[in-house]
């Protein structure tokens, strides 16, 4: 598996939440999502491209490619446990996805499957 740092996790699982929404995504949406200047922007697509998880051209829509999609499936999926977690101890929404960006680069991937194992298993008994 690819290792990546935290900002490049944070900017695959940005992409992929704007692919998501709009099917493709642009310089423009992501610095305006992560509040960074576009040159940052710029700078961690070359990245993420020469690493083969996105398509990047100047002036054209960014898109995953199929490793980009699973990798930044991967870390949604473990960005979304952190935050159902920290929802079912009673944490509001919004304090939750902070407290997630924290973290969730932080722990052990044994850690991150048992919490994973605990929100599924909650899930399920809470449906």
């Amino acid at each position: 598996m690819i290792r990546l740092s935290r900002a490049q996790e944070d900017y695959l699982h940005e992409i992929y939440e704007i692919i998501l929404e709009k099917k493709f995504a642009k310089v423009t949406d992501i610095s305006e999502r992560l509040g960074v200047k576009p040159s940052s922007v710029t700078s961690m697509v070359r990245v993420l491209s020469e690493k083969e998880l996105i398509i990047y051209e100047k002036s054209s829509p960014i898109l995953l490619t199929e490793n980009g999609e699973l990798l930044a499936k991967v870390v949604k999926q473990q960005h979304d446990t952190f935050t159902q977690f920290f929802e079912i101890i009673g944490v509001p929404k919004h304090i939750a996805e902070k407290e997630t960006l924290k973290i969730e680069h932080t722990l052990n991937p044994i850690t991150l499957e048992k919490l994973n194992q605990f929100v599924t298993g909650y899930n399920l008994k809470n449906k």
